[in-house]
């Protein structure tokens, strides 16, 4: 007996679930429903356009490859909306998800996140005192304290670039503990480029970009790690390029961490390259012998 489109969606959702984190998960494929099948052609339906363009264009590969794992043949998928899909208006009561900016704590305590009862938004042993520093990391070390002691006038934009391990988010959160203990009041923002992209498409599933926006652009210090991630998202880079000018603009610092040189960056628009390269790029190395004992 030939299965129905909802029992093939659900097999391949079973999949998706293991493979992705659960944020992307919730955020792309909790809400699609299996329309129809026609032969090899499967009818996803989405909560709207936006949806949709955003899942042909970052998706699609691994949607056609997970389908063809759990039924054994190769599929054309097309997307079509269904508005009843999405999902209820927000109360107004509701409160909207906090920004991952922190302010200084008035007992001076650790920085933490925008909405109550999360946890710090920087590792606090993640100090500049407590930071390794050897041949391999000296300048990006020094360079680091000098865009924390004087936000917006050293080096701006900030662009640390490594492996894996070597201490660029140790940097990012030494910056960020840095700037909140000694500058009263200032607004540090502290995000992944994923889950800048994630809080950007909330924004505009809840009518929310405006808020969205002053949230990222009036902070003082924006932190962004692993900004790689932002490759082949065509939309999310403009929304980022746009933050990034307003921020400059304004002389506020931002600090970007990647596992490679801006320019290595597959699917980045040279304008955002451009950009990357404006202040200093600098890179953490693996240490050597002696920064390992």
């Amino acid at each position: 007996m030939q299965k129905s489109a909802a029992q093939i969606w659900d097999s391949a959702l079973e999949i998706l679930r293991q493979m992705l984190n659960p944020e992307t998960f919730r955020l792309w494929f909790s809400t699609i429903k299996a329309g129809s099948t026609n032969g090899t052609t499967i009818r996803l339906e989405v909560i709207d356009e936006f949806n949709g363009v955003w899942l042909k264009e970052n998706y699609l590969g691994l949607i056609r490859d997970v389908l063809a794992r759990s039924t054994g043949q190769i599929w054309t998928i097309e997307f079509e909306v269904n508005k009843s899909l999405a999902p209820a208006p927000l109360a107004m009561s509701a409160a909207a998800p906090a920004p991952p900016v922190a302010t200084r704590a008035a007992s001076g305590g650790a920085s933490r996140n925008g909405s109550a009862g999360t946890d710090a938004v920087f590792n606090p042993a993640n100090t500049f005192e407590s930071f390794v520093v050897g041949n391999s990391n000296t300048f990006a070390h020094g360079a680091a304290l000098a865009v924390a002691q004087s936000p917006g006038r050293s080096y701006n934009p900030l662009f640390l670039y490594g492996g894996v391990g070597l201490g660029k988010t140790h940097l990012l959160h030494a910056i960020g503990q840095y700037v909140l203990g000694h500058k009263k009041g200032a607004r540090v923002g502290y995000v992944s480029s994923e889950r800048f992209t994630n809080e950007f498409i909330d924004a505009i599933q809840n009518n929310q970009l405006a808020k969205f926006r002053r949230r990222y652009r009036q902070t003082d210090v924006l932190l962004i790690d692993d900004i790689q991630f932002l490759a082949g998202k065509e939309r999310i880079q403009e929304e980022f390029f746009h933050t990034f000018n307003a921020l400059h603009e304004a002389r506020k610092q931002i600090v970007l961490t990647c596992d490679r040189t801006a320019a290595e960056i597959q699917n980045l628009e040279h304008r955002l390259v451009s950009r990357f390269e404006w202040g200093l790029v600098t890179d953490l190395q693996p240490p050597d012998v002696e920064t390992r004992l």
